[in-house]
């Protein structure tokens, strides 16, 4: 099976953090996939009008904003079959934040996305990280964003410096989980 790299997912330790060995291959997590957006051209055109001080032109509710802008059926599918595959259990999906939530363990979150997980330490603690990129099967790349975040326990709040907003797992976890560079 061909595999292709995820552009923007290669990750290098923290500043100043080092090695202290392999990721406990049975401990569990939790990882969201960030997906494509349906009709992107329209919604930047959107969000450009918005920006630009004109009026909206209508209120979009959630679940239509979801149709016309979340994720779709046919990806958020793609995904739950490449979990399948894997063994990853589907947590949750949100076609509207084009999230899908996966759990699984160390071992099956590696093998998934061709990755090997570490334990690093550094001034501020430890945390579980990888370096280099994510890797996925070509025929579900199409599907992804990109992005992939992992969760765990948080340490203490400096020790996670690339968190970054909850709407992004192939882009996000809320903020009070600490999010890790899977």
């Amino acid at each position: 099976m061909s595999i292709h790299v995820l552009a923007g997912s290669v990750r290098e330790p923290l500043a100043g953090a080092r090695l202290a060995g392999k990721a406990n291959p049975a401990e569990r997590l939790e990882a969201t996939v960030l997906l494509r957006r349906q009709n992107a051209d329209a919604f930047k055109a959107k969000v450009a009008k918005l920006a630009a001080g004109d009026p909206p032109e209508a209120f979009i509710g959630r679940a239509d904003f979801a149709r016309q802008f979340g994720a779709s059926l046919v990806d958020l599918a793609a995904v739950e079959e490449f979990a399948k595959r894997y063994g990853l259990a589907v947590v949750q999906t949100d076609a509207a934040r084009r999230t899908v939530m996966l759990s699984g363990t160390v071992a099956r979150f590696e093998r998934a996305f061709g990755v090997d997980l570490h334990q690093f330490e550094f001034h501020g603690g430890t945390y579980r990280g990888r370096t280099g990129p994510l890797t996925v099967p070509r025929r579900a790349q199409r599907h992804r964003r990109g992005r992939a975040r992992a969760r765990q326990p948080a340490p203490g709040p400096a020790a996670f410096p690339r968190a970054h907003d909850a709407a992004r797992l192939f882009g996000g976890v809320h903020a009070d989980h600490a999010r890790l560079a899977l």
